[in-house]
């Protein structure tokens, strides 16, 4: 099966956002943002002796556990989305996007003249609107939805990929 496409700003974006949201780094800030809210609350609550009126224990609590278990994820997650938009990539001087030729054969996948193994698969994550595979550590090659056509396509590819990967552990493993 072979794909030519072109991949769009758009495709880009959302690969980066998923990448970045998803980096160590970023998950541990997302997890200080999520705690240090409720321990600034208590050491008000401490500092300020407010403890005696249950009024502002119930509101205190009602309030840390909304944000912890509700608004610091959406907030943070916000912030990530509105930070990486069209001007950081073009920060990043990416100014166009060339045609990529991706050939999926019986060995290996042929990205641009670059031969992937399916063994050096990691990862496959379908996204909205695009296609991500992992592979060889930390290198990645995107697939957008619109050049594949059809949902089920994208699923039989899946699957095309997932079947091959787990031939050459069987033979591997022979």
């Amino acid at each position: 099966m072979k794909i030519v496409f072109k991949l769009k700003e758009e495709d880009y974006l959302e690969y980066l956002r998923f990448v970045i949201s998803n980096s160590k780094k970023n998950r541990n800030i997302g997890w200080w943002l999520r705690v240090i809210i409720p321990l600034l609350l208590l050491f008000s609550f401490t500092f300020f002796k407010l403890y005696g009126n249950l009024l502002y224990v119930v509101l205190g609590v009602s309030f840390a556990l909304i944000w912890f278990f509700f608004l610091s994820d959406k907030i943070w997650k916000a912030f990530l989305f509105r930070s990486i938009n069209i001007n950081f990539v073009r920060k990043m001087n990416i100014t166009k996007f060339e045609e990529v030729t991706v050939d999926f054969r019986d060995d290996s996948i042929i990205v641009d003249g670059k031969v992937v193994k399916y063994n050096d698969i990691e990862r496959i994550i379908p996204l909205k609107n695009i296609l991500v595979i992992f592979y060889g550590g930390s290198k990645t090659f995107v697939i957008p939805n619109s050049a594949i056509e059809k949902q089920t396509q994208q699923t039989k590819l899946i699957e095309f990929i997932y079947k091959k990967i787990a031939e050459g552990l069987a033979v591997s493993k022979k």
